[in-house]
């Protein structure tokens, strides 16, 4: 428990910003999509205009979540995207989604496209 809470406050300052909205992603080892579902809800709890999306990693297997507090910045949209750069798929609500893959070794480069997903969505939203 507070190994995860130390990662969540260097995620936090670890967070990019663009167009005034917070982007925080993180990558974990074996963790239950319980716990992925839990610590990106209080990602998401401490983030006044964001979008978290958190990977729960293992050797064949990746499991994707992605929560957002903008309506504009669907979660649903995000992590369809993150999931297909990753070789898997996903979908949800706009505040909460979740994905999958069997190619966890793509899961790193699909995370770093991800604020680049973000400033396409802006974009497009304006």
């Amino acid at each position: 428990e507070k190994s995860v809470n130390l990662k969540i406050a260097k995620m936090l300052e670890e967070a990019q910003e663009i167009g005034g909205v917070k982007v925080v992603s993180g990558k974990w080892d074996n963790l239950s999509a319980e716990m992925l579902r839990e610590v990106a809800e209080k990602l998401k709890a401490k983030l006044k205009k964001g979008i978290v999306v958190l990977a729960s990693v293992s050797p064949n297997k990746a499991f994707l979540v992605a929560a957002s507090t903008q309506e504009s910045l669907s979660a649903d949209k995000i992590i369809r995207e993150v999931s297909r750069l990753a070789g898997g798929s996903g979908g949800g609500r706009w505040d909460f989604a979740q994905g999958g893959t069997s190619e966890s070794l793509k899961v790193s480069p699909a995370l770093e496209k991800l604020s680049l997903i973000v400033s396409q969505l802006l974009h497009k939203n304006r």
